[in-house]
């Protein structure tokens, strides 16, 4: 400090607490100012709202008013009584006063601003998440669809599956059920014969074509209508039987055969033949399966064995049935039934059940007899 100062100082104590003040002031003064400015240098890159620009405006406004009166009786080398001059001032005081309300003011819409930026790029990050979220929705929604569709096939092949499951648990029932009744039953088995009559009609075929006319009693054969049924006699029924099973396999028609065997005691009866013929349509025909567990039922499941006359009336059950298929009954071979022992003989009972099949006219029974033209076979089956 110089002398001229401290002197001053030492003379005018109040007035040096006055010069200090002034400075403090006008230090303060421009640093607000200053600040201003760095900010104004900042706002002028970035698009400011209409509200902002009028504070700004009236902050700069202001600044130059107190520059107007700060500098007003300020001039070269007189910077003392500039300073004395500026202390106790209400004016200056009062345009700074104004500054700070106005800074305060510009700083709250700087925040507002801030915030508004940073709600304008939530906004924008929003809009962004929801149309991902959206995009996702209809991704979702594609995938719930096809789930859907999914779902339903599953349902409906699990629909399917377990009819399937029901339809087999039916059949593997029915299946054991037949056994049952066929352990029952005990019926021959008749395609044995079936397969021996095969080379045998070979055979035959072969000496026919060899000896055209010679008249062999074993190829004598008759057919006999009686109403709408017919009663024929053959010399081998293995070609009707393997005809037939086509229709029979494609669900068009009902087949039983049998070959009657002087060298078998179980196939030279009416009995092995009304049972094998039994089972025979049970194992292709659900209905007729019912008529005769009905009947073995009726038997005390199985414990008591049914009477002849008992099986030939469930044959004609099965026969009677509502939408029955046509019914081929084949029989080969009958003259090997003995005509010989017992009255009526085990010839005599079966020709009685193929007269009576014929007489009750069921409108799709077809009956097929082969046999060597014996006189009692002849009386029956001719007319």
């Amino acid at each position: 400090m110089s002398i001229s100062t401290r002197s001053f100082n030492l003379q005018h104590p109040q007035a040096a607490k006055d010069v200090v003040a002034s400075h403090d002031t006008l230090v303060s003064l421009f640093e607000r100012i200053q600040g201003f400015l760095e900010r104004l240098k900042i706002y002028i890159d970035i698009p400011l709202t209409p509200q902002f620009t009028e504070v700004l405006g009236k902050v700069m406004a202001q600044v130059l008013l107190i520059l107007a009166i700060s500098t007003k009786t300020m001039t070269q080398r007189r910077i003392k009584k500039y300073l004395k001059r500026l202390v106790g001032r209400t004016d200056v005081e009062d345009a700074m006063n104004r500054l700070d309300m106005l800074t305060q003011e510009e700083t709250r819409m700087a925040a507002i601003k801030e915030i508004a930026h940073d709600v304008d790029g939530n906004l924008k990050a929003i809009k962004k998440v929801t149309h991902d979220v959206d995009r996702n929705v209809k991704v979702i929604n594609e995938v719930v669809r096809d789930v859907g569709n999914d779902t339903k096939a599953i349902k409906e092949a699990t629909h399917s599956v377990s009819d399937d499951v029901k339809m087999i648990k039916k059949e593997t029932e029915q299946l054991r059920s037949t056994e049952k009744l066929r352990a029952w039953l005990s019926p021959p088995n008749p395609s044995i014969n079936h397969n021996v009559a095969r080379d045998t009609r070979e055979w035959f075929h072969v000496v026919d074509s060899r000896k055209p006319g010679s008249g062999k009693s074993i190829l004598w054969y008759a057919a006999l209508q009686l109403s709408k049924f017919w009663v024929f006699t053959f010399s081998t029924s293995s070609t009707i039987i393997e005809d037939i099973e086509g229709l029979q396999a494609s669900g068009k028609a009902l087949m039983a055969y049998y070959y009657f065997d002087f060298k078998d005691m179980a196939k030279r009866d009416v009995r092995g033949l009304l049972s094998s013929l039994l089972i025979q349509l049970c194992d292709y025909s659900e209905d007729c399966w019912s008529v005769l567990s009905r009947l073995y039922a009726l038997h005390r499941d199985g414990s008591n064995q049914p009477n002849e006359a008992t099986l030939a009336h469930c044959l004609r059950d099965m026969l009677e049935l509502p939408g029955q298929l046509k019914v081929y009954l084949i029989m080969d071979a009958l003259d090997e039934c003995p005509n010989t022992t017992g009255f009526p003989s085990p010839r005599e009972k079966v020709l009685g059940l193929v007269e009576g099949l014929v007489k009750q006219q069921h409108p799709n029974l077809y009956v097929c007899v082969t046999s060597r033209p014996e006189q009692d076979i002849r009386a029956v089956l001719e007319p």
